[in-house]
């Protein structure tokens, strides 16, 4: 911090008492550069001409260009480049008022920040949501950093995969069949855990899946004596299985990381695989006017990638579109326009994607292609008639859902 100013903003909003500080700053910098005839905007030359560090100078050039408030606070320097920066001033014969003018610029704006937001620490998180673009990312690397130390897991990668398929058994409605594959890639323990859920299978009781048997199954057919262990894929699961315990609970399967070594040393790759017939809704109907595919992220992660996989003639999936939910408060409202209010401010863009080598190829999951191709096997489908819907981001916000839909023609 800067200082105690004489007069402190107090009686605006966050946003304009910010405002007002940083266009004070500004003026109070242009006015110290004028006054020994520098250009401020010309950083390499103030740099040699005063024996600045060129960081310095280019810091200051871009709180003078930068078109928003919260963007100019991030360049600013720390107490000592400031004190720097003004000393070289003074040397070079500026007066003692410019210089006092932006200690008090600078001071005013300390005070902006203590009466309406804290600290530094704090004003950095705010500024993160207040600029336009910045898509939360320093906030998502240290919940990031955070999270995985509170929940006592993190993993490279959160990876799902989801394909729509026509059914292979021809039914007389338009419904089609659903697989899920699910992989926590590179996890690892950052204490010891016990029993901690990694993947949850919910069974739907109703008089309409009771007659129509529309449950979620394992992707593969369980091979060995315990059937709780058939969601877990285990020719792509590296992870320990000592450490892995999966159990029934009332109307849930689950699958937990229990206790094993902490760090890299326990670190591996986990995959679990799922699927649904008849599950999906492919026209309009009464009582289905769209579909939507979620991925909950619950796990944090320093990347995600979610694909979903539909067939080249699913026009409506055309229109498909993205969106990053916070669930904070509990599970996202079904009318689209109810969970508008938990929408979070970033960025899920979907690119297309052939599904070929090229497309399946992931740096933290070589053998991704593979997975995928295993699983359009079950479907009995070729993947060339289908293409991929992609969704990516880096330290996802956890916990949180990205939602994928369209709405569904007649």
């Amino acid at each position: 911090m800067y200082g105690t100013p004489d007069n402190p903003i107090l009686d605006h909003t966050f946003e304009s008492a910010l405002d007002a500080a940083v266009a004070t700053l500004r003026s109070a910098l242009r006015e110290l550069n004028a006054s020994v005839q520098a250009d401020p905007l010309r950083p390499q030359v103030v740099s040699r001409r005063l024996g600045l560090d060129k960081n310095l100078t280019w810091k200051v050039m871009r709180i003078l260009e930068s078109k928003e408030s919260p963007e100019a606070v991030s360049m600013l320097p720390g107490p000592s480049g400031i004190e720097i920066y003004l000393r070289a001033f003074e040397k070079a014969k500026a007066s003692a008022l410019h210089t006092a003018a932006v200690r008090a610029a600078l001071a005013n704006l300390d005070a902006v920040t203590r009466s309406h937001i804290g600290g530094r620490h704090e004003l950095d998180t705010v500024l993160d949501g207040l600029r336009r673009d910045s898509q939360l990312e320093q906030s998502r690397r240290m919940a990031f950093r955070g999270l995985s130390g509170v929940f006592g897991v993190q993993a490279k990668l959160r990876l799902t995969a989801q394909i729509i398929a026509p059914a292979a058994v021809p039914n007389s409605s338009d419904m089609f069949d659903f697989f899920l594959v699910v992989g926590l890639i590179g996890l690892q323990r950052t204490r010891p855990v016990k029993g901690l859920p990694l993947f949850r299978v919910t069974k739907i009781s109703s008089p309409l899946t009771q007659a129509t048997d529309l449950q979620m199954q394992p992707l593969l057919p369980c091979d060995g004596a315990d059937s709780r262990q058939a969601w877990i894929l285990r020719e792509f699961t590296t992870i320990d299985a000592s450490g892995v315990r999966a159990r029934e609970e009332a109307r849930n399967s689950l699958v937990e990381l229990d206790t094993g070594p902490i760090g890299k040393g326990g670190a591996g790759d986990i995959c679990f695989g799922a699927r649904m017939d008849g599950a999906v809704t492919t026209h309009r109907t009464e009582g289905d006017a769209r579909t939507e595919f979620a991925t909950a992220i619950r796990v944090p992660s320093e990347a995600i990638v979610t694909d979903l996989f539909v067939p080249r003639a699913m026009r409506d999936a055309a229109q498909a579109k993205a969106a990053l939910y916070g669930i904070l408060s509990g599970p996202l409202p079904q009318d689209p326009s109810d969970r508008e209010k938990a929408r979070l401010p970033i960025t899920t863009n979907i690119t297309w994607h052939d599904v070929n080598d090229e497309a399946l190829a992931l740096d933290a999951f070589p053998r991704y292609g593979e997975l995928v191709r295993t699983t359009f096997a079950v479907a009995k489908h070729d993947p060339r008639e289908f293409v991929c819907m992609r969704v990516q981001l880096d330290y996802p916000p956890c916990p949180s859902e990205i939602i994928v839909g369209w709405d569904l023609s007649e």
